[in-house]
């Protein structure tokens, strides 16, 4: 069983928890992190889910990324979850890049500049299935064509622009 934190709209952690995947009530929000490591040309290490997995299921997503247990701190989350599902432990911190509120769920998001071939990552085989190098174009038609996670054109492209601070 995972605790999560509850969280109120602005971000602020309350002295309430609940179990993953349990009811919220309005107004509670739980954080969510995410991963993008980009390579020296640009592109985003993307990762294809397991098709096990309940939620999108073989569809591509971002380089990694999971829920933040109760008592972490999203920082420590990502790079948890960049270990847990890619076998990649982080040696320099990322770079915080922005939360995004969708409901209920604060997501935030962090960057990393990291040239590392795909075959050297250890995948997590319930979680993940594979991993590719792909740049925004790439991406981009994955997300139209419905083969990657709707986080919306604009947050995919707000990303790879920030990306470029990286290079």
């Amino acid at each position: 069983m995972e605790w999560l934190d509850i969280y109120d709209e602005n971000g602020r952690r309350t002295d309430r928890k609940m179990v993953r995947g349990g009811p919220r009530e309005p107004g509670d929000h739980i954080l969510v992190t995410h991963l993008c490591l980009f390579d020296s040309g640009g592109r985003m290490l993307i990762q294809q889910r397991s098709g096990g997995k309940e939620r999108w299921g073989g569809m591509w997503d971002l380089s990694s990324g999971g829920h933040v247990r109760s008592s972490e701190d999203s920082r420590r989350a990502v790079c948890r979850e960049a270990e847990e599902e890619l076998g990649l432990r982080l040696e320099e911190p990322p770079l915080f890049f922005k939360r995004f509120r969708i409901p209920q769920v604060l997501d935030d998001f962090y960057l990393l500049r990291l040239d590392i071939a795909p075959e050297a990552l250890t995948l997590s085989g319930e979680e993940v299935a594979a991993v590719r190098w792909a740049d925004r174009r790439e991406v981009l038609a994955l997300l139209e064509s419905g083969r990657f996670i709707d986080y919306g054109r604009a947050l995919l492209e707000e990303v790879f622009s920030a990306a470029e601070i990286l290079l």
